[in-house]
């Protein structure tokens, strides 16, 4: 994939798994009481166990695989489960994928314009 906006298409199916799987968190959620420190303990780690079930279920079900089309090779089974632990991780990990796009869109404009200095110089 060479540009920003390939990056960001395929990766669109995981983004969007992570606000779905967020959604169904909160509806979940929303049901489960949590009226005492303990009680909202138990319910925070239901939800966050189940979070990283779901996470894990829809990127080995979906085939997503994060590393690999951010242009790393690793074993295709360890890039399922470390896509499904970020999109598990609901938003946070959405924001962080998202974070990761930017530092690398960043990356890739500080190295054209790199280029075109070169250019100029010539």
């Amino acid at each position: 994939m060479d540009t920003f906006a390939e990056i960001l298409k395929a990766l669109t199916p995981v983004i969007v798994g992570a606000f779905a799987i967020q959604g169904v968190l909160e509806i979940v959620g929303s049901t489960l009481k949590g009226d005492t420190e303990k009680q909202k303990l138990g319910k925070k780690r239901i939800l966050g166990f189940s979070g990283l079930i779901l996470g894990l279920i829809f990127a080995f079900w979906a085939d997503l695989r994060v590393v690999n089309l951010l242009g790393f090779s690793i074993d295709q089974s360890a890039d399922r489960l470390m896509t499904g632990l970020a999109i598990g991780s609901t938003i946070d990990g959405s924001n962080s994928i998202l974070k990761l796009l930017q530092y690398w869109k960043e990356n890739v404009k500080d190295g054209d314009d790199n280029d075109e200095d070169d250019a100029d110089d010539e």
